[in-house]
C-alpha cells in the first residue's frame, strides 16, 4: 500500500499489467485489428470470464509501440476518488514528469462536480506529450454512476493521445451505439476470442509436448465451446492421463457442470496440504507467501508434506494453475477470477462457516499488522466480527488522520454500523473530524454530547476526554463564544498526550486558542504562547508544527498586521511543501495574496491568487471563493478587465455547483463589487440573498469577501439619501461587531466607507474623522487598497486630511496609488468632465493604470527603489512594468520612454 500527494492509498499491485504465460497462444488476427483502431478513443473488449481478455491485450501492449498502463478495477473503485487516484497513478507511471492539475483536486472535502474532474483532465492530458494506452481491466465491477459518467464525459471530447482500452464481461453504461456510429470504438466480443480447432491443437501442444490428433482437438474445443479457461482446466484435470481422447468424450453436460467437475478433478489429485492452502487462499482478492502461512492454523503453516507459502506460491507458479503475479518481484499474486470462483464454491462445500469465519479473522489480523487497513476491515466485515472493525479504526485513526488521510477515515467508518458507532466514543470523535474536514459543523454538538455521555462512564480515558475538550473549544469558537472556547482549549493542553499521533488535535487546538485570545483583545498572550511552543518544537516538520506556524498567520492578519502576517505565511508553505499537507498550502498561498492585495501590490497578489485558485476544491469553500474574488478584484485593478469578468464567472459557476445559500451569497456580491470597481453603480440592484441577517463572529474572519460590507458599498455608491442613510446605520453595526472582536482586517474597510457615506452626506468632517481613525489602524500594517478601491472621492478626501497634516508620509503613499479613475455611479460623460478617465491612449496597447503611474513617476527620475516604495510594491514589481512599457511605447530605456510618452501626449 502507498500512497501519492492525493492523500489517498494506493495497491500499486493494481497497477501491474498480467504476465505472457508460457503456453499464450498468439493471434495476430485480432492484434492486426487492434493495430488499426488505436488511433480510435476506445476499445471495448467484453466477453463472459475465462476468455482470456485481458491476456490478449497485454500480449498486444508487448509488441505495440506506444506505451501502455495498466489498471486492474475491484469493487472499492466504485468510489470515484479512489478509481481517479489510480486512473491519475498509471499515467504517471508513463509520464512521471507530467504536471496533472486534476490531481490535487482529489484532496477536496467533496469531490467537484464530474464534468468538472473530466475536463480537467482532458486539459492535463493535452498537454502530455505522447502517445499512449491505458488499460482498464474488470471493468463489469463498476457499478457507480459517477465512474460511468466520468468517462462518459472523458469520451466526449477524447484526449488526443489517450487510446483507452476498457476489458469487461459485459457491455459498460457508455453510449457504446453512439460511439460506434461515429467510428470512435474498436470492439473484440467473444466470436473474435473463441478458440478454433487449430488455436486447440497449438495449445494442447505448448502443455503437453507432443502433438495431439486433430480429433482429439476438435472435440476438446467443441466441448468447452473455444473456452480458453475450459481447456487450461481440462488439461490440468487430466494430466498424466493416457487416453486423453476417451477421458474428453465423458463429458458432458452444460459448461458450468464440466467446469465443476473439472476444478474436482484438479482438487482430488493434489495433497492434502495443497488442496488446503489452495481452498484458504480463495478468501484472499490477493495473497502472498506469509499471508498464506498465517490462514493455516499454527500446527499447520508448516511441515505439512514440507509445504509452506513460499513453496506453495512456486508451486502453484510452477503448476501454469491461474495465477497471476501482481509485482515484478513475484511477492503478489491473484487467481483467475473464474478460478476463484469455482475455489469459493469447493471451499464452501468442505468448511463450516465458521471455519470460513476464521479464515477471514486471520487474514483481518495479518492485512492489520501490515498496516493494510482496508483490507483488514473488508476481512473483519466478512467475518461478522464488527467488534474487530471498530477496534482496527481506533487504532489507526490517529495516523491516517495525522496525514490528511481522512478520505480513508471516512471510508472506514461507512463500514460500521450506526448502532456501532454510537457506542464508541473514539468512532465517534473520528465521526466529528470527518464532518469537520467537510465543514459540516451544525452536525458536530449532537455528537459531542453523545461522547460525553459516554465518557461519563469511563473518566480514565484523559486522550479521549482532551479531545472532546478540543472540539468544546473549536464549536465555541464558531458559536462567538470566546472565553469559553479559551477554557476548553485550555482543558485541551492539559488532557490530550504530548505524543506524536495526537499532533491534529495538539495542533488545531493551538489555532483557535490563538484565535480567541486574538478575539478578546490579548494578542500578546497568543503571540507569546505561540512564539514559545515554536522555538521550542525539537523537529519542526509535521502536521502539529505545520497548525502551529499556521496559527500567527491567523492572528496577525485578524488584527490587521501584513507584514508579520505575511512574514508568517512563508515557513508555512515550506512546511506544508515538504510534508505534502495541501490543505494548509492552501492557507499559505491566501494568506501571501491577501497581504499583497491590502498593499495594493497587485501582480504579486494576482501570482498567489492564482496558485491557490487552482486548488479551490481543496480550500473551505468561502475561502476558495475569496481567492477567485480576490483574483477578479486585482484582474481589475491593473486594467485587465475581461480576466476580470472570465474569473468572476468561474466564482459563480463554482458557488452555484452546490445549493449552499453563503457560496450564492458570496458569488453575489463579488459579482456586485466587481462592478462598482467597474463603474457601474447599479450593480446589484435587487435584494441580496442572507443580507439582513447580521454576520456571526467567524463570518468576519480573514474572508477577503463580505457580503454585509458589499452591500454598504452599492448602498453608497447608489448615492441616494435613503440609501447613503441605510448604509450609515448598517456601518455603523458592523464596526461595532468588528471592533467588539478585535477584527482590524475588515473594521479599516468599515471605517473607509463610513468616511465615504459622509462625504457623500456632505458631512465632511465627521468623514474626516471616520477617515483618519481608518489610516491610524492601516499605517501599522501598511493597508493601501481600502482606500483606494472606492476610487477619485478618496482623493478629495485624503488631500483634506493630508492639508491637516495628519500622516501625511503616508496619505502621500496612497494617493501616488489611487488610479485615475471613474467614481462609482458616474457616467463616462460626467466623467471625462471631471478628469476622471485619461484621455485616450494612441497606442495599440494602452498602458494600464499602474504603469501609468510608473511612468509619471519615472519622468520625475526617480529610481526604481524610490518608485517601489512610492506604490508600496517590490522592485521586481516594478521592473516588469518598465518592460511592458518599453514593449508598448517600442523603446529601448527610461528616457526613451519619457520622451516618447510625452511626444504622444500620454504625459
Amino acid at each position: 500500500m502507498e500512497t501519492d500527494n492525493t492523500n489517498i492509498p494506493l495497491l500499486r499491485t493494481k497497477l501491474h499489467r498480467p504476465p505472457i504465460p508460457a503456453d499464450y497462444v498468439h493471434r495476430p488476427r485480432i492484434l492486426e485489428s487492434l493495430d488499426r483502431g488505436r488511433d480510435r478513443p476506445l476499445t471495448l473488449v467484453s466477453a463472459a470470464a475465462g476468455y482470456g481478455k485481458s491476456i490478449l491485450i497485454s500480449s498486444w501492449l508487448d509488441t505495440s509501440d506506444r506505451p501502455g498502463v495498466w489498471f486492474s478495477l475491484d469493487e472499492q473503485d466504485n468510489d470515484l476518488r479512489r478509481f481517479l487516484a489510480h486512473f491519475l497513478s498509471a499515467i504517471h507511471s508513463v509520464f512521471p514528469a507530467a504536471k496533472l492539475e486534476t490531481q490535487f483536486m482529489l484532496n477536496a472535502p467533496d469531490l467537484p462536480p464530474v464534468p468538472v474532474l473530466a475536463h480537467s483532465l482532458i486539459n492535463d492530458l493535452d498537454r502530455v506529450e505522447g502517445h499512449f494506452i491505458l488499460v482498464l481491466d474488470d471493468f463489469h465491477l463498476i457499478h457507480e454512476k459517477s465512474v460511468n459518467g466520468f468517462l462518459r464525459e472523458l469520451l466526449r471530447h477524447p484526449p488526443r493521445f489517450m487510446h483507452l482500452v476498457i476489458i469487461s464481461r459485459k457491455d459498460p453504461f457508455l453510449p457504446i451505439s453512439s460511439l460506434r456510429a461515429r467510428d470512435m470504438l474498436v470492439e473484440v466480443r467473444t466470436n473474435d476470442l473463441r478458440f478454433s480447432a487449430e488455436d486447440t491443437a497449438e495449445f494442447l501442444k505448448l502443455n503437453l509436448g507432443d502433438p495431439v490428433q486433430d480429433a482429439t482437438s476438435i472435440l476438446l474445443a467443441e466441448k468447452t465451446e473455444g473456452w480458453v479457461t475450459g481447456l487450461r482446466l481440462a488439461v490440468l484435470a487430466m494430466s498424466g492421463q493416457k487416453d486423453l481422447e476417451h477421458s474428453l468424450s465423458g463429458l458432458t453436460g452444460t459448461t458450468r457442470y464440466v467446469m465443476e467437475y473439472l476444478i474436482t478433478e484438479v482438487l482430488d489429485q493434489q495433497s492434502e496440504a495443497i488442496r488446503r492452502f489452495l481452498l484458504n487462499s480463495s478468501i484472499l482478492d490477493r495473497f502472498c507467501a506469509p499471508l498464506c502461512d498465517r490462514l493455516n492454523a499454527p500446527d499447520e503453516s508448516s511441515g505439512m508434506d514440507g509445504i509452506d507459502g513460499e513453496a506453495f506460491t512456486a508451486w502453484a507458479m510452477a503448476s501454469n494453475l491461474f495465477v497471476i503475479p501482481l509485482d515484478t518481484e513475484n511477492r503478489w499474486f491473484r487467481y483467475h477470477h473464474m478460478f476463484r470462483q469455482l475455489l469459493q464454491k469447493q471451499m464452501k462445500r468442505r468448511y463450516t462457516p465458521e471455519g470460513i469465519d476464521t479464515l477471514h479473522n486471520r487474514a483481518c489480523q495479518w492485512f492489520d499488522e501490515n498496516g493494510l487497513i482496508e483490507e483488514a476491515l473488508r476481512h473483519a466485515t466478512a467475518a461478522g466480527d464488527v467488534n474487530q472493525a471498530a477496534g482496527i479504526i481506533e487504532k489507526n485513526r490517529h495516523a491516517a488522520l495525522n496525514d490528511d488521510k481522512w478520505f480513508a477515515v471516512e471510508k472506514w467508518l461507512a463500514q460500521i454500523p450506526d448502532e456501532n458507532i454510537g457506542q464508541s466514543p473514539e468512532l465517534l470523535l473520528t465521526q466529528a473530524w470527518v464532518l469537520n474536514h467537510r465543514f459540516r459543523l451544525p452536525e458536530i454538538p449532537e455528537i459531542l454530547e453523545r461522547v460525553d455521555s459516554l465518557l461519563k462512564r469511563e473518566p480514565s480515558k484523559r486522550a479521549l476526554t482532551g479531545e472532546l475538550y478540543f472540539f468544546k473549544a473549536f464549536m465555541s469558537f464558531w458559536q462567538g463564544q470566546l472565553d469559553s472556547s479559551i477554557a476548553y482549549s485550555g482543558k485541551a493542553q492539559e488532557q490530550v498526550p504530548k505524543e506524536e499521533k495526537y499532533g491534529l488535535i495538539r495542533g488545531d487546538n493551538e489555532i483557535y486558542r490563538a484565535m480567541a485570545f486574538q478575539m478578546i483583545g490579548k494578542k500578546e498572550i497568543a503571540i507569546r504562547e505561540l512564539d514559545q511552543k515554536i522555538s521550542s518544537h525539537p523537529k519542526r516538520k509535521g502536521i502539529y508544527y505545520s497548525r502551529l506556524i499556521a496559527a500567527p498567520c491567523f492572528v496577525h492578519m485578524m488584527t490587521g498586521d501584513l507584514k508579520q502576517a505575511e512574514t508568517a505565511a512563508i515557513p508555512l508553505k515550506e512546511v506544508s511543501e515538504k510534508s505534502g499537507f495541501s490543505y494548509a498550502n492552501t492557507w499559505s498561498d491566501y494568506m501571501q495574496a491577501c497581504c499583497s492585495f491590502h498593499t495594493c501590490d497587485l501582480d504579486k497578489a494576482i501570482q498567489h491568487f492564482a496558485a491557490a485558485a487552482q486548488q479551490k476544491y481543496i480550500m473551505h469553500s468561502v475561502q476558495a471563493l475569496c481567492c477567485l474574488a480576490g483574483l477578479a478584484f486585482s484582474y481589475q485593478m491593473t486594467g485587465r478587465t475581461e480576466k476580470a469578468d472570465e474569473t468572476i464567472k468561474q466564482l459563480i459557476a463554482f458557488a452555484h455547483e452546490t445549493d449552499d445559500a453563503v457560496r450564492h451569497s458570496i458569488a453575489q456580491t463579488s459579482g456586485i463589487r466587481l462592478s462598482l470597481l467597474q463603474g457601474n453603480a447599479e450593480a446589484g440592484s435587487d435584494s441580496i440573498g442572507s443580507i439582513d441577517e447580521e454576520p456571526g463572529t467567524g463570518s468576519y474572519f480573514v474572508w477577503l469577501e463580505l457580503p454585509h460590507v458589499t452591500h454598504c458599498r452599492r448602498l453608497i455608491a447608489r448615492g441616494s439619501d435613503d440609501s447613503l442613510k441605510e448604509a450609515a446605520k448598517r456601518l455603523d453595526a458592523l464596526r461595532e461587531a468588528a471592533g467588539a472582536i478585535h477584527n482590524t482586517f475588515h473594521l479599516i474597510d468599515i471605517l473607509v466607507l463610513k468616511a465615504l457615506a459622509f462625504y457623500k452626506q456632505s458631512r465632511i468632517e465627521e468623514a474626516l474623522k471616520a477617515l483618519e481613525e481608518g489610516i491610524g489602524l492601516a499605517i501599522p500594517g501598511g493597508w493601501i487598497r481600502p482606500f483606494v478601491e472606492p476610487g477619485p472621492p478618496m482623493r478629495d478626501l485624503l488631500t483634506r486630511l493630508k492639508k491637516q497634516n495628519v500622516s501625511t508620509g503616508f496619505i502621500e503613499k496612497i494617493l501616488t496609488a489611487l488610479p485615475i479613475s471613474p467614481s462609482p455611479g458616474l457616467s463616462r460623460q460626467s466623467a471625462e468632465r471631471e478628469g476622471a478617465f485619461p484621455p485616450p491612449q494612441p497606442l495599440i496597447e494602452p498602458l494600464t493604470h499602474r504603469e501609468m503611474d510608473v511612468l509619471e513617476l519615472l519622468a520625475k527620475r526617480l529610481q526604481n527603489k524610490e518608485i517601489a516604495e512610492r506604490l508600496s510594491v517590490s522592485p521586481e514589481t516594478v521592473r516588469t512594468h518598465l518592460g511592458h512599457i518599453y514593449q508598448k511605447l517600442s523603446v529601448a530605456n527610461r528616457r526613451q520612454a519619457v520622451t516618447s510618452a510625452k511626444d504622444l501626449g500620454i504625459l
